[in-house]
């Protein structure tokens, strides 16, 4: 009696198979990056205010009929991000065909007063207008000379003196930037700030520049609590303040 041999089983062709699922997956690459129905058509603008919609849509530079999945998002942020108002951006895409900006703008808080003009900043000094009339609700600052500024130019970095670059940003930090009418930085032995009710403050020089600025937040919170009516705080009389009352 003759012995059968069992049948072997024929292999699984792996290699056809993941051919197979290479030109399917290149075949849904295809459709999604050519079909009409990805084409971006429509595009929205949020969280502005100040920056009008046309100019975000034009500094983002998206092409009419765009493809949305092969749509950078990071270099249309950094496009968008070239507007001086603009603080920060957000892209999201929205299938199958809006493109969604989300903004946050930057708020002009003082301007110096250059050349006949008003050159407003924001609170990390960026540059973000030049306007010939003053505005009102914000600090001046005055007694400056700054060359080759631009808008979006950083421009605490580029005052004459680095005392003065750490004075700003310590004014900033301690909530005192846009309590003041006028910052004078004329003379930087001599520097004085004036607020909005006229109370004046000799701030003096330049030295230990951050210990004096936390410490005028003091007296001017204390002056706050009390409700006292001030003239002015002199602190370029020596180690303790001198505050004139108004009576």
């Amino acid at each position: 009696m003759e012995r059968k041999e069992p049948k072997r089983r024929k292999k699984p062709n792996h290699v056809v198979r993941l051919l197979s699922a290479i030109a399917l997956i290149g075949a849904i690459f295809i459709f999604l990056f050519n079909a009409p129905l990805f084409d971006v058509t429509k595009i929205q603008v949020v969280g502005n205010e100040k920056i009008r919609t046309s100019e975000i849509i034009d500094a983002a530079r998206i092409s009419n009929g765009s493809n949305i999945f092969s749509l950078s998002r990071k270099s249309v942020a950094d496009r968008i991000l070239q507007v001086a108002y603009v603080k920060d951006v957000n892209i999201k895409k929205s299938f199958p065909n809006k493109v969604v900006i989300e903004v946050e703008e930057r708020i002009n808080t003082a301007a110096y007063r250059l050349n006949e003009a008003y050159y407003l900043i924001d609170n990390d000094g960026i540059l973000l207008e030049i306007s010939q009339e003053p505005v009102a609700g914000i600090t001046i600052i005055g007694g400056l000379t700054l060359e080759n500024i631009n808008l979006g130019d950083a421009t605490f970095s580029k005052l004459p003196n680095e005392g003065l670059e750490t004075l700003l940003k310590q004014l900033v930090a301690e909530g005192l930037f846009s309590k003041f009418h006028v910052i004078m930085l004329g003379d930087i032995d001599h520097i004085n700030f004036e607020m909005y009710d006229e109370t004046k403050v000799e701030f003096g020089d330049l030295r230990e520049v951050k210990y004096k600025v936390s410490f005028l937040k003091e007296i001017l919170d204390d002056i706050t609590m009390k409700g006292l009516k001030v003239k002015s705080i002199l602190m370029d009389q020596g180690t303790k303040p001198v505050i004139v009352i108004d009576e």
